[in-house]
């Protein structure tokens, strides 16, 4: 291992895989809302107001027990095996976001050989923890931390200590990377880490207007591929 890092934490969405999509959410919720005959806007404002915040923090463990919830505030029984479809939808929305952006895998890889521990942090629902051992980042990382288990949500300096407690480093230690959503960056710089910039394509993100993006003045990487030469410095 070479330089003056001896850990390397990532975000997930808009870093090591594409940023949440709007147009595929939105796709799925209304596949979501037919198949249950649900009110289309009704259904829509529960997943995205009613529960993202209880399911990214752990108020609600899983995603049936959203879509549970759901069902109750809208007063409609599902049959087992049609809520189980109800779900699988989501889940095959979450799959597909799961995919590795190019070059991602080799540089994991590559960080591993070189001795670095690598972690993630990453501000999530449930259904990524549940696929997480199916993805080739559950090889790769030695420590996730996913907010819907540990009861915090990027910024909180609360949850990137925790992945730096679990890497058994220092938050100086740590090199952040991220695309800069949730404040995620000065999250990291303000308990000692210190945070990288990925650019990522914006325009089918659900949060376009990032705080971070219009004060960054840190280090930019365009692309995974260029983290490595930056390690070096």
């Amino acid at each position: 291992m070479h330089g003056r890092y001896k850990a390397v934490i990532f975000d997930l969405f808009g870093t090591l895989i594409g940023v949440f999509s709007v147009t595929a959410f939105k796709t799925a919720v209304t596949t979501m809302a037919e198949m249950m005959q649900a009110p289309h806007e009704r259904f829509t404002y529960l997943w995205e107001e009613g529960t993202y915040q209880q399911l990214s923090t752990g108020g609600l463990a899983t995603i049936d027990e959203a879509l549970s919830f759901i069902c109750r505030e809208l007063a409609i029984e599902l049959e087992d095996g049609k809520f189980k479809e109800v779900i699988n939808v989501r889940y095959e929305f979450t799959r597909q976001a799961l995919q590795p952006l190019a070059g991602v895998v080799e540089t994991l890889s590559t960080l591993k050989q070189q001795g670095y521990k690598l972690g993630l942090v990453s501000n999530c629902s449930p259904d990524v923890v549940h696929l997480w051992e199916q993805t080739p980042f559950a090889q790769l990382i030695d420590v996730p931390i996913f907010s819907c288990q540990a009861g915090w949500q990027k910024p909180d300096p609360r949850i990137y200590r925790l992945a730096a407690e679990c890497l058994n480093v220092t938050p100086e230690d740590c090199l952040y990377v991220g695309d800069g959503s949730d404040r995620e960056l000065s999250g990291a710089k303000a308990i000692g880490m210190h945070p990288v910039l990925i650019q990522t394509p914006l325009h089918d993100a659900y949060d376009q207007q990032r705080a971070d993006l219009t004060t960054w003045n840190g280090h930019v990487i365009n692309s995974m591929k260029d983290l490595l030469p930056l390690l070096q410095l």
